[in-house]
Protein backbone atom coordinates (compact mmCIF):
# COMPACT_ATOMS: atom_id res chain seq x y z
CA UNK A 1 0.00 0.00 0.00
CA UNK A 2 1.32 3.71 -0.72
CA UNK A 3 1.71 5.53 1.83
CA UNK A 4 2.42 9.17 0.91
CA UNK A 5 3.88 10.46 4.12
CA UNK A 6 7.11 8.02 3.07
CA UNK A 7 7.35 9.51 -0.36
CA UNK A 8 10.11 11.90 -1.60
CA UNK A 9 7.91 14.42 -2.91
CA UNK A 10 6.54 14.47 0.84
CA UNK A 11 9.84 14.49 2.28
CA UNK A 12 10.81 17.59 -0.09
CA UNK A 13 7.47 19.37 1.03
CA UNK A 14 8.42 18.69 4.55
CA UNK A 15 11.97 19.56 4.19
CA UNK A 16 10.60 23.11 2.50
CA UNK A 17 7.82 24.18 4.95
CA UNK A 18 10.66 23.78 7.97
CA UNK A 19 13.01 26.23 6.06
CA UNK A 20 10.08 28.46 5.24
CA UNK A 21 8.51 28.46 8.99
CA UNK A 22 12.04 28.56 10.67
CA UNK A 23 11.69 32.08 10.68
CA UNK A 24 14.85 33.06 12.84
CA UNK A 25 16.93 30.27 11.02
CA UNK A 26 17.83 28.50 14.54
CA UNK A 27 17.08 24.76 12.69
CA UNK A 28 13.94 24.65 15.34
CA UNK A 29 10.89 25.84 15.19
CA UNK A 30 8.63 27.17 18.37
CA UNK A 31 4.92 26.68 18.71
CA UNK A 32 4.46 30.49 17.19
CA UNK A 33 6.36 29.88 13.92
CA UNK A 34 4.37 26.33 13.43
CA UNK A 35 0.92 28.26 14.17
CA UNK A 36 1.62 30.71 11.99
CA UNK A 37 3.39 28.25 9.49
CA UNK A 38 0.16 25.61 9.50
CA UNK A 39 -1.96 29.29 9.14
CA UNK A 40 -0.39 29.57 5.71
CA UNK A 41 -0.95 26.08 4.83
CA UNK A 42 -4.33 25.49 5.87
CA UNK A 43 -5.09 28.90 3.56
CA UNK A 44 -3.39 27.04 0.61
CA UNK A 45 -5.96 23.85 1.07
CA UNK A 46 -8.58 26.49 1.83
CA UNK A 47 -8.96 26.78 -1.62
CA UNK A 48 -8.99 23.19 -2.69
CA UNK A 49 -10.98 21.33 0.45
CA UNK A 50 -14.21 21.49 1.72
CA UNK A 51 -15.47 23.45 4.71
CA UNK A 52 -14.21 22.00 8.17
CA UNK A 53 -11.18 20.50 6.55
CA UNK A 54 -9.69 24.07 5.62
CA UNK A 55 -9.86 25.34 9.13
CA UNK A 56 -7.32 25.95 10.76
CA UNK A 57 -6.22 24.32 14.25
CA UNK A 58 -6.76 27.09 17.38
CA UNK A 59 -3.07 28.39 18.77
CA UNK A 60 -4.37 26.07 22.18
CA UNK A 61 -4.50 22.83 19.54
CA UNK A 62 -1.46 23.37 18.01
CA UNK A 63 0.21 24.36 21.49
CA UNK A 64 -1.17 21.15 22.78
CA UNK A 65 0.04 18.80 19.73
CA UNK A 66 3.20 20.70 19.92
CA UNK A 67 4.17 19.65 23.36
CA UNK A 68 3.40 15.74 22.80
CA UNK A 69 5.80 16.31 19.66
CA UNK A 70 8.90 18.13 21.69
CA UNK A 71 10.21 15.06 22.99
CA UNK A 72 13.26 17.20 24.74
CA UNK A 73 11.26 19.36 26.31
CA UNK A 74 13.44 22.80 24.90
CA UNK A 75 10.13 24.52 23.78
CA UNK A 76 11.27 24.07 20.33
CA UNK A 77 10.65 21.08 17.26
CA UNK A 78 14.41 20.05 15.79
CA UNK A 79 13.42 18.71 12.28
CA UNK A 80 12.91 15.35 13.32
CA UNK A 81 10.17 16.33 16.30
CA UNK A 82 8.52 18.62 13.59
CA UNK A 83 8.32 16.00 10.94
CA UNK A 84 6.62 13.59 13.63
CA UNK A 85 4.27 16.29 14.02
CA UNK A 86 2.95 17.13 10.61
CA UNK A 87 3.32 13.44 9.50
CA UNK A 88 0.44 12.99 12.32
CA UNK A 89 -1.47 16.24 11.58
CA UNK A 90 -1.64 14.71 7.36
CA UNK A 91 -2.63 11.20 8.32
CA UNK A 92 -5.30 13.18 10.57
CA UNK A 93 -6.26 15.22 8.26
CA UNK A 94 -7.15 12.48 5.34
CA UNK A 95 -8.88 10.30 7.73
CA UNK A 96 -11.35 13.53 8.13
CA UNK A 97 -11.61 14.12 4.58
CA UNK A 98 -12.44 10.21 4.08
CA UNK A 99 -15.49 11.49 6.32
CA UNK A 100 -16.53 14.88 4.58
Amino acid sequence: MFNITESKTFNEALEMSFKKIDKDKSGQVNSRELSSGLNFIYAQLGKRLPGKLATPPTAAQVEESFRKFDRDSNGELDYEEYKGFMVHWFKDLFKRSLHV
